[in-house]
């Protein structure tokens, strides 16, 4: 008996001295940024191992840029994370709670003498009917959501490499016709200034001259940043230094075309079918319909415990007997209306955000398909008006020159205007190719 006494206190001590050992590494907000800076450039290192760079410059194709991308978004690294979280707890809310062994030992008196009595016990809190199953439905629903939010963040980063690749395009090219436009503006300074010396002009002409070419060049200034800031972020999306220079390879600007656009209908039920948006919102639902049955599983009688033991007396004869009992819990005070209710209306504000989702959807889709039109209908407008317009004229102009009908001045300017119209014309293709791209997002985004 003294043995049995001895090992139960030795229990009892080593169970109070492991749940003291836990001891957390102190780890300080600068460590753990300086650690994560360290594995930002040891990430950066690795990428550009892998590529054909040549003295911090690179070539690359926008499928290479989008490989690069997926394997190095910290984002998505977050929702990958997420997803394996979301399946451990698909594993941890199938589990059932540990049984107890529960062991006293009480000493009785009476008039007839006094004694002693041990008692071992085998006790489990079991489930209610379905606990288990609505448990794990509820992990499977955020293992859902996880994994269309990563699906989702996977399609973002493609999406945005894609439209950096065509942004950058768009800005090369302008900066090319801006250069051109300020070349000529450059020219009709030079000529007004001969002009005025010739006493042909005024000081006037000379300055609105100068105004024109000084806003061509702060135009010219804000596309070069422009372009620095698009380069520095596709950069930063692919995970490769800074300071590195980029070569794109894409297809001609002047190989893009108007797409035609098909019926409302027809991308309103494409964006129903494949907005992952949807996906997470009816998890959500199905999350909300397991919790309620748990809450109303609360409302019926149930056991509390089960349990069986063994009884016994530790004298010289040690004489026992098994022994069993149940305890069940019986809602008297409570029916857990509270919790119940509760559940219901988080059942019926999740339907309602599924109808808020598709709502959106569909005025997205309808607004963006708007845009595009809009959008297009500039671009065929200017294609087909001034922009032929103005080639036109500088043609007429350059052979009028040749034969002495017009001046050097003339010709400049017709060609300034010329550069000038080019210029708009890349602006509104660059507008009609990122309505078109968003419009694609909203109602494909899987693809």
């Amino acid at each position: 008996m003294a043995q049995i006494k001895y090992l139960f206190g030795f229990f009892i001590a080593l169970t109070v001295l492991l749940s003291g050992c836990y001891s957390p590494m102190a780890l300080s907000k600068a460590d753990l940024t300086a650690q994560a800076q360290q594995e930002l450039k040891q990430a950066q290192t690795q990428t550009l191992s892998t590529l054909d760079a040549n003295e911090s410059k690179l070539t690359i194709s926008v499928e290479q840029a989008m490989e690069l991308a997926q394997k190095s978004s910290v984002n998505l690294k977050v929702r990958r994370a997420n997803v394996a979280l979301s399946e451990a707890r698909i594993a941890e809310a199938g589990q059932i709670r540990n049984p107890e062994i529960r062991y006293s030992q009480e000493k009785l008196e009476s008039g007839f003498g006094d004694g002693s009595r041990m008692d071992v016990e085998f006790r489990v809190r079991p489930p209610r009917p379905g606990e288990v199953g609505a448990r794990k439905s509820i992990a499977k629903a955020a293992k859902r959501a996880a994994s269309a939010s990563l699906s989702r963040e996977k399609t973002r980063v493609n999406s945005r490499v894609r439209t950096l690749f065509r942004e950058i395009g768009f800005v090369e090219a302008e900066i090319k016709a801006s250069k051109a436009s300020l070349k000529q503006r450059k020219k009709l300074v030079e000529l007004a200034k001969l002009r005025t010396q010739r006493a042909l002009g005024t000081q006037i002409d000379v300055a609105l001259a100068e105004v024109t070419f000084h806003e061509a060049k702060q135009d010219l200034t804000e596309l070069e940043g422009e372009y620095d800031l698009l380069t520095k972020e596709l950069l930063r999306l692919i995970g490769l230094p800074q300071e590195m220079t980029l070569t794109l390879k894409q297809e001609p600007l002047d190989k893009l075309k108007i797409e035609p656009l098909a019926p409302l209908q027809v991308y309103i039920a494409q964006a129903l079918e494949n907005r992952l948006e949807l996906d997470i919102a009816a998890s959500r639902i199905d999350a909300a319909k397991a919790q309620t049955f748990i809450e109303k599983t609360q409302a019926w009688p149930w056991f509390s415990h089960i349990k069986v033991g063994y009884e016994m007396r530790p004298d010289d004869s040690f004489d026992g007997a098994v022994t069993g009992g149940v305890a069940l819990e019986i809602p008297l005070f409570s029916l857990n209306g509270g919790g119940i209710e509760e559940a219901e209306t988080r059942e019926h504000l999740r339907r309602s955000e599924y109808e808020l989702e598709v709502e959106d959807i569909i005025a997205q889709v309808q607004n963006q398909s708007r845009q595009v039109q809009i959008a297009a209908e500039a671009l065929i407008t200017l294609r087909d008006g001034s922009k032929v317009a103005a080639e036109a004229a500088t043609e007429a102009a350059r052979a009028a020159m040749k034969a002495g009908q017009v001046v050097m001045q003339e010709l400049a300017l017709i060609e300034e205007r010329a550069a000038s119209t080019h210029r708009q014309w890349l602006k509104a293709l660059r507008r009609y190719h990122r309505e078109h791209t968003q419009l694609l997002q909203r109602i494909a985004p899987a693809q």
